[in-house]
């Protein structure tokens, strides 16, 4: 199942709007047509005789069928399977996930939209979006992609409706939009992903893959109800609390800064002004004011303690890890409880529907414009500071190597007389010297060969024996779900158990990951000779394999290469600076 988005819809500056989307292929549409076919045969809304998308094969029709069979047999329930599989084709269907049609006739139109003949009517409307799926297939067939640049035409807003929240969302696999927005043009890139609360490992590895990489920021959107545990469950799956845990020795050196926006404010502020009395009753905007100032309060009360909810584990490094994550995310935290319809109201200053507030700031949307902006600031300010110092270094470098180079053209004429001075000194010098050169050197050749190993090993030990705690309360909790639900959360990237989403192979990689990190952050990158050892086989890795990754290594602490490269630099300064001498190489993660 995928939720009725793209995998990653990219925001970006560009002058002109302009977008361009890709979409799945059929059989993503091939499942969901044959899902909601066998619920149809068994509520007897389909003749059992019938059978459409044969292109799916026996295993994932024999997966689909444990999966509808493991839920409710109503479609109408909200959380089960089939109601999921029916608001997909819904939404493809009709434009809107609540347009009602029969589990029939729904299978009928995605069989028409898969290219096979139409077994009954089917409405003028639907038969025109039906179509140009049809072509959106075509195209993702040929994997190519769909583009368009705004005119001024309204071509343009329609295709972009129907691609980002229409009928053409759920086929979207990926959608990169164009904006002239002065807060992009700022150096933001804004990327509404669908989360992991959905069933799918491309949508779950989409997640991920954003959250553990470049992002500067993380947007929460939540409602009234705030941070629940499900939200919690969410960050620790898509990566972000990984991130942070692995970063916990130096948080500057990763920063990612968690932002919640909340919303439907207006709505929870006008409920509560129209239940008070009249007599004495405050302005509603100065009471949708205060509502905000509430909010901002009772939300940071609420994400601390949701954030201590987060295992209980008996090691105090990971215990300590734990700690320094939530103090990182309670520094940074930014609450922002907004109200997009008054926004979109005081824009559109429209006569017969005027907003309350008067002002766009009383919003809160300009607020979290700027809080954003100043992420964008930051980070350019950063990065010009890092090109002012890594360009400082090089024209000192090479200032100091050509002064060196003069001073030996000068001197050219007394160079044997210095050659024979130097060398009578060296002599004295290094002689006494060697011996004990040669004593560090088989010190630290010992510390690679045997000790930083067998640490390492005790190191991972020691986490997988956390993991493995962490694990069993994982699963002790799944010990009520249907054998089929389990089955599904292995074979099919995830499933739901109630109203919490499982993937148990990811979960419990999770479960391991977590605890690895944090070793890694306080016992093993504090040492620069460990730092000097992993880099070390990082490079030989590399070397005999171009596909070989020191995954561990890369995937938690890549953003910090630079601090690991000075760290063995300094290693390899010191043994210099004794005589010594080494093989291994030091490269770039």
């Amino acid at each position: 199942m995928g939720p009725l988005t793209a995998l990653a819809t990219e925001v970006s500056f560009r002058e002109k709007p302009w977008f361009r989307a890709s979409y799945h292929k059929r059989s993503l549409l091939w499942r969901v047509g044959f899902a909601l076919e066998q619920a149809a045969k068994r509520t007897g809304q389909s003749d059992a005789s019938e059978a459409s998308f044969h292109e799916l094969d026996a295993e994932e029709r024999a997966e689909v069928e444990t999966e509808i069979s493991a839920g409710p047999s109503e479609a109408s329930e909200q959380n089960s399977p089939i109601a999921s599989y029916r608001k997909q084709a819904q939404q493809i269907v009709t434009g809107d996930q609540f347009g009602e049609r029969t589990l029939g006739y729904l299978v009928n139109a995605l069989r028409f939209a898969c290219g096979y003949e139409s077994r009954s009517d089917i409405l003028p409307e639907d038969r025109a979006r039906l179509e140009r799926v049809q072509q959106a297939l075509a195209l993702a067939e040929k994997e190519a992609h769909f583009e368009l640049e705004s005119n001024g035409q309204v071509r343009f807003a329609t295709e972009l409706k129907a691609h980002t929240t229409g009928f053409l969302a759920p086929i979207i696999r990926k959608i990169h939009v164009g904006w002239p927005s002065l807060l992009l043009k700022a150096g933001l890139d804004l990327v509404d992903l669908p989360g992991v609360g959905v069933a799918g490992d491309a949508y779950r590895s989409a997640t991920q893959a954003y959250i553990r990489g470049a992002a500067r920021a993380v947007i929460l959107t939540v409602d009234r109800a705030g941070l629940t545990s499900e939200t919690i469950e969410l960050l620790r799956n898509s990566g972000y609390w990984d991130r942070l845990v692995g970063a916990v020795d130096d948080p500057s050196s990763d920063p990612c800064s968690l932002f919640v926006a909340i919303t439907k404010v207006d709505d929870v502020a006008s409920e509560e002004w129209r239940n008070l009395p009249p007599e004495g009753r405050p302005k509603r905007r100065d009471f949708f004011a205060d509502t905000r100032a509430g909010f901002k309060t009772r939300m940071r009360s609420q994400i601390a303690d949701q954030l201590g909810s987060i295992g209980v584990s008996t090691n105090a490094e990971l215990v300590s890890s734990r700690t320094k994550a939530r103090e990182t995310i309670l520094q940074d935290l930014q609450v922002h409880p907004v109200s997009a319809p008054e926004y979109r109201k005081i824009l559109l200053d429209d006569d017969d529907d005027q907003p309350f507030l008067r002002d766009d700031a009383e919003t809160g949307i300009p607020e979290l414009s700027i809080a954003l902006a100043n992420i964008a600031e930051e980070e350019l300010g950063k990065l010009e500071r890092d090109l002012v110092e890594v360009s400082g270094r090089l024209r000192e470098a090479a200032s100091s190597e050509l002064r060196r180079l003069e001073t030996l053209w000068r001197t050219r004429a007394r160079e044997k007389e210095i050659e024979e001075a130097l060398k009578r000194e060296l002599d004295l010098f290094v002689s006494e010297k060697r011996v004990e050169r040669d004593s560090r050197r088989g010190a630290f050749r010992e510390f690679l060969d045997s000790t930083a190993q067998d640490r390492i090993k005790l190191l991972v030990s020691e986490a997988r024996e956390i993991a493995e705690d962490e694990v069993r309360d994982y699963l002790r909790d799944l010990q009520g779900a249907h054998w089929a639900t389990l089955k599904a959360a292995v074979t099919r990237g995830g499933s739901y158990y109630g109203k919490r989403q499982i993937n148990i192979p990811d979960d419990v990689a999770t479960r391991f990951q977590e605890p690895m990190a944090s070793i890694w952050s306080t016992k093993l990158l504090v040492d620069p000779r460990f730092v000097f050892l992993l880099q070390a086989t990082h490079d030989d890795l590399s070397t005999s394999s171009g596909n070989v990754r020191c995954s561990a290594f890369s995937s938690s602490h890549g953003a910090r290469s630079h601090r690991l490269n000075d760290a063995c630099n300094l290693v390899m300064r010191r043994e210099s600076a004794s005589g010594s001498s080494t093989d291994i190489r030091v490269g770039s993660c």
